[in-house]
């Protein structure tokens, strides 16, 4: 039986993840071992590689994947352009929202951070039209909130909280209500189409954390964010949500989380190379020092942060052949049958399930010991029930 993760991927999970070493690639090329997934390019079925690419947010990585185009039908080459023009439209029209919060916020008095998604695109990623784009996020200071509800209404950027809070009383008597709650941090707007969804903590509070949105705003600098100067979280705090985000809350269920990582590892090497725009080739290893393991471990975010990198070296992202991941058979068992799930629905629900468990499974205050027994027991339970259920069809809801 192969120790190697990749071989356990389906024909599209491959062609995805050599779509993933291309597009992140410093030349633009084919990775060195990317061989083996040219079988696939003869075997894999179109229909379920648009809706893999489609659950895990990769699908502009498909548009420039050059050696894949003749294997595509016709049908899928069309909705993959028109994917394509529609997901550059929407990243650029969240930037043009966000600058409008920022110079509205800003011009009132107000503190306001970019959070997540666009934040990770401006720190690790060279084109920016790579990653698909969902909601914005933006953080400001709990006590500046209600203030700033005001601020955005007046440059028609609008309350979304629900039905029966269509009035400014109702508006605001819930705003109040979501603050003083000791489970919720954020409240839902929307603009010109797209969804804002305005933080006034980083995570939520039952989810696993070391930082809260004071330390953001207080190391926080003015930087270039898409071609106009704004505050920005320090380089570090931005790693810090990518990990608690993608590796905490999410358990490195979606491939675009992976990108992300993959990109941010990249991102450090030439920090600590000194490597310039012309990138020279590096592997993990090279990447992880004695001030990056401390540094994770002092978010006590160490599991999250092995995890996923034992998932990028199984991936092979960086072009280095390995015969084995670091991880267990069960984890990636786990992961090959989750992330070749087709379901939209099911897989929604999936992610919810994995949240649930993100402090039991991430959290390095548990033991190791201890820590790996409720691991391997969920693992394994969740794994052969996913694929029981997969294989009758049903929907995930365990």
């Amino acid at each position: 039986m192969s120790n190697r993760l990749t071989d356990k991927l389906s024909p599209e999970l491959r062609i995805l993840v050599s779509a993933m070493r291309h597009a992140t690639s410093d030349t633009g090329g084919t990775s060195q071992n990317a061989q083996e997934y040219r079988s696939a390019l003869h075997t894999f079925d179109n229909d379920k590689l648009l809706i893999l690419a489609t659950n895990h947010n990769i699908r502009p990585l498909l548009s420039i994947f050059t050696e894949l185009q003749p294997y595509l039908v016709d049908r899928t080459k069309n909705i993959l352009t028109h994917i394509q023009l529609k997901s550059i439209r929407r990243n650029l029209k969240l930037v043009h929202v966000y600058h409008k919060i920022y110079e509205s916020l800003t011009a009132s008095g107000i503190s306001v951070l970019p959070m997540k998604g666009n934040l990770f695109v401006a720190e690790y990623y060279r084109n920016n039209q790579l990653r698909e784009m969902g909601d914005l996020d933006i953080l400001i200071p709990p006590d500046q909130v209600v203030k700033a509800m005001g601020v955005l209404k007046s440059v028609n950027i609008l309350p979304d909280f629900g039905r029966g809070t269509e009035t400014d009383t109702a508006q605001s008597k819930w705003l109040h209500k979501q603050l003083s709650s000791k489970s919720q941090c954020e409240a839902r707007f929307k603009s010109e189409g797209q969804v804002i969804d305005l933080h006034w903590e980083v995570s939520q509070p039952h989810y696993f954390q070391r930082l809260g949105y004071e330390q953001l705003f207080q190391h926080a600098s003015i930087r270039d964010f898409f071609g106009k100067q704004v505050l920005l979280p320090h380089s570090d705090h931005v790693f810090w949500m990518l990990l608690t985000h993608h590796g905490g809350k999410e358990s490195w269920l979606r491939l675009r989380h992976l990108v992300d990582l993959h990109l941010a590892m990249k991102h450090h090497y030439h920090i600590k190379s000194g490597a310039g725009t012309q990138s020279t080739a590096f592997n993990y290893d090279q990447v992880i020092d004695a001030h990056l393991i401390d540094m994770v471990a002092g978010w006590q975010l160490g599991s999250t942060f092995q995890d996923g990198i034992a998932i990028l070296k199984g991936l092979e992202l960086d072009g280095v052949a390995r015969d084995e991941s670091g991880l267990s058979a069960r984890h990636e068992d786990y992961l090959s049958t989750l992330w070749n799930h087709t379901d939209r629905r099911s897989f929604s629900s999936i992610m919810m399930r994995s949240e649930e468990h993100t402090s039991e499974w991430s959290s390095d205050v548990c033991s190791s010991d201890l820590l790996k027994r409720r691991q391997g027991m969920n693992l394994e339970k969740f794994t052969e029930r996913a694929k029981g259920l997969l294989q009758a069809g049903h929907t995930i809801a365990i």
